[in-house]
């Protein structure tokens, strides 16, 4: 997965999250604010371009902006969205 340090891009306004559609987020489960925390959180921005923000406390690198392939992007949602999340924006799931 490529990824860009959110202050190399976040002033073209492409990955800018205030500017994109929140879809839903993820984080791992320890408490926020704790060293190991992470929080990801995925958006649509105005060029149809899907991005996911990495948040973690213990980041040197501050936010990090994810831009996924497709395989990896089916794979986050369908890892960390609800089924209604994941139809409304990919469609439904083929056995």
């Amino acid at each position: 997965m490529e990824y860009l340090r959110k202050y190399e891009l976040w002033d073209t306004n492409i990955y800018n999250p205030d500017k994109a559609t929140y879809i839903g987020s993820y984080n791992n489960g320890e408490m926020p604010g704790s060293f190991g925390y992470y929080e990801e959180t995925l958006y649509k921005n105005e060029e149809d371009e899907f991005f996911i923000i990495n948040s973690a406390v213990d980041s040197d690198e501050g936010d990090l902006i994810l831009l996924p392939d497709e395989e990896e992007l089916l794979a986050w949602a369908e890892n960390h969205l609800d089924v209604d999340l994941y139809i409304k924006y990919f469609g439904a799931v083929s056995e």
